[in-house]
């Protein structure tokens, strides 16, 4: 797993891999194949996201450092864009969007008749036990 990581950087990279864990094929396609089945693999993936995870947390002080001396330079190149960076982090901009929707619903008795007729249908079809009807101030709702 470690070795997808030191692998260089061109094509091949999970055939590279494969082949220092250890893994063996008759021809390179052979390996190739191998090596792609192992790369789609979730256990295989999830084993690199958590590797990711760690070499990220990591690399964290590097970065960190990195950026200091850029910011301590304000003639540098990325000068800017490291400020931008920095500065969406602490304080992100934030929009507020407000969606108004106005609509009315007007449902007819004739409506309302047929959607119960479709259910009583389909129960019937497949077979399912409706409960009773609720009883609204003494009456059976409809």
């Amino acid at each position: 797993m470690l070795a997808l990581f030191d692998a260089p950087r061109s094509h091949g990279s999970l055939t590279f891999a494969a082949k220092a864990a250890g893994y063996q094929a008759s021809s390179q396609a052979s390996l190739h194949s191998i090596a792609h089945q192992l790369g789609s693999d979730p256990k295989v993936e999830a084993a690199v996201a958590e590797i990711s995870r760690q070499y990220l947390v990591t690399l964290g002080p590097r970065a960190v450092r990195a950026m200091r001396k850029v910011l301590d330079n304000d003639k540098h190149k990325d000068f800017g864009r490291v400020l931008g960076l920095i500065m969406d982090r602490v304080s992100p901009v934030q929009s507020t969007a407000l969606v108004k929707v106005e609509g009315e619903v007007t449902v007819s008795s004739a409506d309302t008749a047929r959607v119960m007729e479709r259910i009583e249908e389909l129960s019937t079809r497949f077979m399912v036990a409706l409960p009773s009807p609720k009883v609204i101030e003494h009456e059976a709702a409809e």
